[in-house]
């Protein structure tokens, strides 16, 4: 009994996936050309719970909610790593004009 007790929240805690907050939905996801003020250098990371799928958004959605807890108006992303113990996204949190984001819909 006691050992269920210990392994029901571990599944819990690992099916939980991460969400992305109002301001992180908003982000722009930009080019490494861009012409932006960088704010920040963001880490999301996730330990794999039910796949590596699962992990690799769920380390996205984190970089993009620090991105926007920053006061970022676009990311860009820089790098992944994917190991045995779980994903990491190395991203740049950034500050854009709007105008930058009307000329690349064009």
């Amino acid at each position: 009994m006691n050992r269920l007790l210990l392994v029901i929240p571990t599944l819990a805690i690992s099916a939980c996936v991460a969400q992305p907050k109002m301001e992180a939905k908003t982000l722009h996801v930009v080019s490494d050309d861009h012409d932006c003020e960088l704010i920040a250098h963001i880490v999301g990371d996730r330990a794999w719970g039910t796949s590596k799928a699962h992990a690799d958004e769920a380390a996205v959605i984190q970089a993009k909610n620090r991105a926007a807890a920053a006061g970022a108006n676009a990311i860009y992303f820089e790098d992944t790593h994917s190991k045995i113990w779980g994903s990491m996204v190395l991203a740049d949190a950034l500050l854009c004009s709007q105008a930058q984001f009307e000329q690349s819909s064009l």
